[in-house]
């Protein structure tokens, strides 16, 4: 892949994203709980990616991973929305709803950060 196809991966992959409902409400959730900067990783980042270069199907059940520098106190949904708070098996926040869920992961946290210190 040279750069010319790399750059429109990248805008494929923006333009996929800003045009998802599911996105945008999963980085309202962000925002609303989170300070600093974010970023996605994970089965949604890889997913999309697959999607444009290969054609794979995204399944609907949707699981969107951030990590953000620093969480809020306290963290803030909507359950009259339908949204639930869980915890993900490394103990952060995960709201729920439907067939979207959305994990919170503070930067500090991030195993592979905190071994190398």
């Amino acid at each position: 892949m040279d750069l010319g196809e790399l750059a429109s991966v990248e805008v494929d992959f923006q333009r996929t994203l800003m045009a998802s409902r599911k996105f945008h409400e999963a980085l309202m959730l962000v925002c609303q709980n989170s300070k600093g900067r974010t970023w996605l990783i994970g089965g949604a980042v890889f997913r999309t990616l697959a999607n444009i270069m290969y054609g794979t199907p995204v399944p609907p059940e949707t699981d969107f991973d951030f990590i953000v520098d620093e969480l809020e106190k306290k963290i803030v949904f909507r359950e009259d929305e339908g949204w639930r708070l869980e915890e993900n098996h490394y103990k952060n926040p995960k709201l729920i709803k439907d067939d979207l869920s959305v994990d919170l992961i503070p930067l500090a946290k991030v195993h592979s950060i905190v071994r190398r210190g």
